[in-house]
This record gives structure tokens, sequence and C-alpha cells, in this order.
């Protein structure tokens, strides 16, 4: 077989490096070779490498190894950053919405972006000058909220604000680097790069498991890395620092023993019922490893409580079953004290080895503990997912390089360029308030056009899957326009038809006005007789309504709230001007409808009667949301705007 067709997997540990190299045989991968070194050096803490030359001989060593056993020399290899590296923030972003407009999915994906953008703006806090840079792997919406108040999905929904808090994961650009510095040295080219929890759990929790709310804890010699899976995906990362080597240390401590004495004890506690072993001065002892394991209780207990603490902060509770992978996971008492303080059975935290790596054949004697199960991932991941380790994407003509660590998005793309989020949601023009004959009435702005998104020239969304070499086009929202009204048409809104007002004199501000001048924010229009001077008093409604009623038999005056809000039912009373264009009195106009099992009668005096007009008639209130709110016209869902027919039946309820 070819060198190409074999699979080389690299797991670089705090304490060891473990090689192996696979080939496909069937539906299975045969392991070919397999090599273990540990570092001669303290080249690595907490995951992260320090000492690059130091790590580079020990991956020369082990590399060596396998290429003398398979008989070939090694160019390619498939690694995973380490996942202590990783950084979790949460935030939280808010938008202000229209009440009488569902929520749809491209508002809430845009949130959700901001949410994320607000957590990387809250991590750059805390870090210092010259720190690397940190890309986003990784995000989940923890929490929904509608008006303040929680909400599983928002989507179709109603309301005056929508909230969301999301859970983003973070990995600095020094982990690749520092990865790349050592390959380079040792003349191997990476093919594929994951992230060592993702590498794991590939083996430890299967995707068709992935439904379930599970954790799985990697513990190693320097962290404990942690991933929690839901709803069929991987929903959280997280990282506890310190794990078997803080072990390691109490025991040489309360031993007066060197490190890897202590190491070896530490590995024996498990199966050996004595340990014999030298101290530093050179005494011979031989201990029960249950009295070893008593000095260390506090240690381990310390250790549990981090790890269980940290998945509580990231699940919310706890899960259905936690799964240790990992060298640190056969610390004794360690499972148990981690279901003790989750409040979970034992039985649910269990210790998984490469027994359940059903994917491959001929696992060697070294690798059949819990410490494989990283390497074996990382090999199980480039066989399924082989790809590269970064793309590059075109955005709005500018390359964008990214890491290839899972499904990208449109949103990732965006998000490495710092792209606004907020610019993709579409704002509604500015309101006009203007005050005619005595009375304030509120012009509410037009709807603003959503931002457009193209793949390759197709029209797509935030959500939509982006692949190396692909062209996206982004064009951010435009504001909508504020409604533009003459003097004449702000009259007719009132009832009042134009030959109505023969023998009167219009006033804007007052100045006599032209009835076709256009009303501006603030405007005060006033009808006076014609004879009358300049000063004279305006018109109030109950005047004109009596001046005018030889000429107009039915002009019905709406009350309006003085200063409405978008609370008020003043706001919902000119919708029709908003979205339809605008309204010119016809009065006289007669509607029998069925209201909730109520017939009434109405009379108006617009050209359409509109759902939302039916709230001036019945006794139903809508500025104080209780729920989500049904429109049914003759037994289909209605929007505010649907035209009212004579006969129809309404059914309006808070579900």
């Amino acid at each position: 077989m070819h060198v190409s067709d074999l699979i080389f997997a690299l797991d670089i540990g705090t304490r060891t490096i473990i090689g192996l190299v696979c080939r496909r045989e069937g539906g299975a991968l045969k392991i070919i070779a397999s090599s273990v070194a540990e570092h001669d050096d303290r080249n690595m803490y907490d995951g992260q490498i320090h000492n690059i030359d130091g790590v580079a001989r020990i991956v020369s060593k082990v590399k060596s190894s396998l290429e003398e056993q398979i008989g070939s020399k090694l160019e390619r290899v498939a690694v995973a950053a380490a996942g202590r590296s990783l950084k979790t923030c949460r935030a939280k972003a808010k938008l202000d919405v229209d009440f009488l407009s569902e929520i749809e999915q491209p508002f809430v994906e845009s949130l959700e972006l901001e949410g994320v953008q607000n957590a990387q703006d809250l991590l750059e806090e805390n870090l210092g000058e010259g720190d690397s840079k940190y890309y986003c792997v990784g995000h989940t919406a923890t929490a929904y909220y509608l008006d303040g108040i929680f909400i599983e999905n928002l989507v179709g929904h109603r309301g005056h604000s929508i909230e969301v808090e999301v859970l983003a994961t973070f990995l600095p650009n020094v982990v690749i680097d520092s990865l790349y510095s050592v390959m380079d040295r040792v003349g191997l080219e990476i093919e594929s790069l994951t992230l060592e929890p993702i590498a794991s759990m590939n083996v430890a929790i299967k995707k068709n498991m992935r439904l379930l709310n599970l954790a799985m804890v990697d513990i190693g010699a320097g962290t404990c890395d942690i991933a929690i899976t839901n709803q069929g995906a991987i929903a959280s990362y997280a990282m506890v620092s310190g794990a078997g080597d803080s072990i390691t240390e109490e025991i040489a401590k309360n031993f007066l023993l060197d490190f890897d004495t202590a190491e070896s004890i530490k590995i024996q506690l498990a199966a050996q019922k004595e340990v014999k072993f030298m101290d530093v001065v050179g005494i011979e002892q031989t201990l029960p490893s249950a009295d070893i394991i008593a000095s260390i209780e506090d240690s381990i207990g310390c250790m549990a409580h981090k790890i269980a603490d940290e998945i509580l902060v990231h699940n919310g509770k706890a899960p259905g079953a936690v799964f240790l992978v990992g060298g640190g996971s056969q610390i004794p008492m360690l499972g148990d004290m981690i279901a003790e303080y989750m409040g979970m059975p034992k039985e649910r935290v269990v210790i998984r080895d490469s027994s359940i790596a059903v994917e491959f054949i001929d696992i060697p004697d070294s690798l059949l503990g819990p410490q494989a199960i990283t390497p074996l991932g990382i090999a199980l991941n480039h066989s399924l997912n082989a790809r590269k380790n970064f793309i590059e994407v075109q955005l709005n003509e500018n390359t964008v390089r990214l890491f290839n660590s899972k499904q990208l998005k449109v949103s990732d793309a965006l998000l490495s360029v710092g792209f606004k989020p907020r610019s993709l949601i579409p704002e509604k023009g500015d309101d006009i308030s203007y005050c005619v004959v005595g009375e304030q009435r509120l012009l509410k702005g037009l709807p603003g056009e959503p931002a457009q998104i193209l793949i390759n020239g197709v029209q797509a969304s935030l959500m939509d899957t982006i692949s190396d070499g692909c062209d996206i086009a982004v064009k951010p929202a435009q504001k909508g326009k504020a409604q533009v009204l003459s003097v004449l048409e702000c009259l007719e809104l009132e009832g009042i038809a134009s030959e109505s007002l023969e023998g009167c004199e219009i006033r804007l501000n007052d100045a006599i006005s032209d009835l076709e001048t256009l009303v501006s924010n603030g405007d005060i229009i006033d009808v006076v007789p014609s004879a009358a001077p300049i000063g004279s008093e305006a018109y109030s409604q109950a005047d004109l309504q009596n001046h005018l009623q030889d000429d107009l038999q039915s002009v019905e005056v709406e009350e309006r709230i003085e200063t409405p809000d978008i609370g008020d039912m003043d706001a919902y009373r000119h919708l029709e001007s908003e979205y339809s264009g605008l309204i010119h009195s016809t009065p006289g106009n007669h509607l029998m409808l069925t209201v909730n099992g109520h017939e009434i009668e109405i009379s108006h005096s617009k050209s359409a009667f509109v759902l939302t007009d039916i709230f001036e008639y019945i006794d139903f209130d809508i500025s104080k949301p209780q729920g989500f709110l049904t429109l049914l016209v003759n037994g289909k869902r209605a929007e505010f705007m649907h035209e009212l027919k004579n006969g129809d039946s309404v059914e309006i309820s808070w579900k």
C-alpha cells in the first residue's frame, strides 16, 4: 500500500506523545504501527507547548519509530489543538422589534451573531496588549427571551424586544502556530487539524448518541477538557486547569519523592494493593494503596469538584451521563466524587477505554486504555472528515481565512472580519408626530429592506454553509423611510374630506398653508374660518364637527391618546397608512362581524377596514401581552393588516 493511503495521527500531550499509523481495511481502520514516548523534560505545561524544540525532539523520536515499523517515510500528519487553550465566554444581545410583525428566523440568527460578537468583545477586554487573536470555534444559544420572559423559540412570536444569551468558545492563534512550528522542525505537513475534545468525542460519544445530554471529560496530565452534547450536536466546550500532574505532585510532596517516582506510584494505585518505592533520601517503603489514596483524597476531591462545577456552569444541570477518558480518568475515587458533587448515580459516571473504538481493528496493548481515546479520535476524525485545516473565501471582494474546525457558515466569515450583526436587521423609518385640529397623532415609519446575502450569486442566509473558494456578498439592511403626508391627507385621515373645507383657512404652525404642503415632525395643523385674522383661535375637534355638519353627515372623529407609544392603542389605528398607503375617507361604511362568538355592527369612514381596527370596537387590550397573540379570520390565521369583509368571523385570543 502506498504511504499516501496511510493515516498518521499524533497526540501531543503534556506528559506523553502518542503516534499511530493506520490504513483503511474494508469498513474499518487497521492499526499497523504505534509508538508512545514521554517527554524528557517539562516541555509542556497544562497542554500548551512551551519548548518547541523539546517537543519537536520527542515527536521526531515517535515519527522515526513509526517509519521503522512500516518501512516508509511519513510526510503528512493529523493533529489536534489543545483543548486547554479554549476560552469560553457567555454574553447577551438584545433588540427592540415591532410588536405588529412576527419575529422571523433571520432576526434571531442576526441576534445570535451579535451575541457571539459581544462575547468576543468581552474576551478581548480581558486580554493584555500583545495577546493572541482569538477565533470562534463554536457557539450555542443557551436561552431566548421575549419581552424579558424566557421562551424556547422566538420565531413566529410578537413582542417589543427579543434577547438571546449565547455561550461561545474561542481558540487563540498561538496554539495553531506552535503546532505548525513543531511539525516544520520534523519535516511533517499538517494534513488535518481538529480540537482535542472533538477528537475524543468522535470515539467516546458517537453521533447517534448526541441527541442525549451527555458530558465527556478528557483528563490528561495538565488539563481536563470537557465537551457537552445535546440535541444532536456538541453544545459547548470547557476546560479545568490542573489534572493528573496535580495528583502526582501531591504524592511527591507527601512521600518525599521525585516526580517520575510519584507518577509511577499514581499509575499503580488503581491496580495494585500495595506499592513499593524509594524516596529521595534512599529509604525503601512498601505502603498499602489505600493509605496513599487517603493521603491524596482531598486533592482528588478538589479536582472532582472543579470538573463538576464546570459541567454545571456550561450545561445548567447535571447531564444524563458523564464519560471519562484520558490517562487521568483512572485516578481512584475520581468518578464517584464527580457523581456525588453533581447529585448523579455513581453508575452514570463511567470510564471509556479503547474497547469502544469499534471502528478500529488490531489495537495494540499499548493503546487499550482510556489514554488512547484522543489519538484514536484524531485518526478517526481524519478518515471521516479529511479536509484542509484552513479555507479561504471571498467576502465582499476581500479574502478571508477561516480555521476549518467545524461546518463553517456565513456567520463565521462575518465574525472573522468584525462585521456588525445589527446592520443585517432592517430598521423601520422614523416616526412622525404631528398635531391636527388639537389632537396629537403618530405616523409610524415604513418597514426597512432586509439584508441580502449571496453565496456564489445565489440567495443565502447566515446559517448556510460555506466551502473553500466560495464568493460571499453581503449587502446590509436598509432603513425604512418616514411616511410623507400632505396637510390634506392628514385631514382626510381624520375623516375630513377636501370639499368640506370650503370657507375654512388652513394653518400650519400658525402660518397660512397650502393643502399640498408636506407635514414634518412636530408640525401643528389648524383649521379656522377664512374671515378670522391671523392669531384667531383655531377650531377644536368639536367646533370643526359642528362647522362641517351640514356638508358631512357622518364624520366619525376618533378619540386618540395624546402621547401614544408602542403600547398604546393609537399606535395601531394608523397601521393602514403604514402598510397599505394612505386611506381616504369614505363615510358611512357598515360591517356585520362575529368577534369571539358575539355579533357586532361597525360603522366606519375608512376605505378598507383591517383587522387591527377591530380593537377600537372590542374590549381586548393588546398593549399588555399575556402570551402569543392568535388572530383568526374565518378559522384561518391572519395578520393585523388583513382586510375584513361583511359577515367575517374573527377570533382573538392569547395562547
